[in-house]
């Protein structure tokens, strides 16, 4: 069993710690999104992509809609976002097709849905 030090024989003590910091660097840039997405997902309630004053004034459109309070937008995973509010409707239910209005906002990642 050799239990020499790889540069003993070229003197070159100093390739093992270069080779382990350039493979460091390799794996550090090659995983840096997944580090920068992990981190958003951590800190910051909501994704990128998404204006959280475009969905308050897009639900405050809807037909009924009188006011809205606890609006929170966060990140579920890299592709997937979760949205929860409170919206104010004086009367009763509205009914399915505001359901299905509201649900359209599901589909929207950056741009505003059709106004029903």
């Amino acid at each position: 069993m050799n239990l020499r030090p790889s540069g003993y024989m070229t003197g070159w003590l100093w390739i093992d710690p270069l080779v382990s910091l350039v493979i460091s660097a390799v794996i550090v840039w090659g995983t840096w999104d997944v580090l920068r997405n992990s981190l958003n997902m951590s800190f910051r309630a909501v994704p990128p992509g998404v204006d959280p004053e475009q969905v308050r004034v897009y639900l405050a459109g809807l037909h009924g809609v009188q006011a809205i309070h606890d609006l929170h937008i966060w990140s579920m995973s890299t592709t997937e976002t979760a949205l929860t509010a409170h919206l104010c409707i004086p009367g009763s239910h509205p009914g399915d097709d505001f359901l299905i209005a509201a649900a359209a906002l599901s589909l929207w990642v950056g741009r505003p849905p059709e106004t029903p």
